[in-house]
């Protein structure tokens, strides 16, 4: 029962999104995705899924790491999004690896 319960809530998620919600895919080290080297995070016009409901007409950001690109900390002022952008990454991550849809254009990500 708790097994349906989860899949009813996750289903009822994803229709009641007003964005795009894709699949994410998972790379292993033998598929690569888009000629991509694991471990990587491929995320394309993605949305923070714990604001969608609050905000009319939500920015999309694009993050894409792997083991090639040298990170940038990002710094600014207070309440410039810094923590948003990181939190918007954790939780897509997180929906991804319980097998839920994320709200983006294109998610891709090596689990491992």
């Amino acid at each position: 029962m708790g097994k349906l319960d989860i899949g009813i809530g996750i289903v009822t998620y994803i229709r009641s999104q007003s964005v795009k919600m894709t699949r994410p895919v998972l790379i292993d080290d033998s598929s690569g995705y888009l000629g991509l080297s694991s471990p990587t995070i491929y995320l394309k016009a993605g949305h923070n899924p714990l604001i969608l409901k609050t905000l009319q007409h939500p920015v999309p950001n694009d993050v894409f790491v792997d083991l090639n690109t040298k990170l940038t900390l990002v710094n600014g002022p207070n309440g410039s999004g810094k923590t948003t952008l990181l939190r918007m990454l954790a939780s897509n991550v997180i929906l991804a690896q319980i097998g839920c849809h994320v709200p983006a254009e294109k998610f891709a990500f090596c689990p491992f």
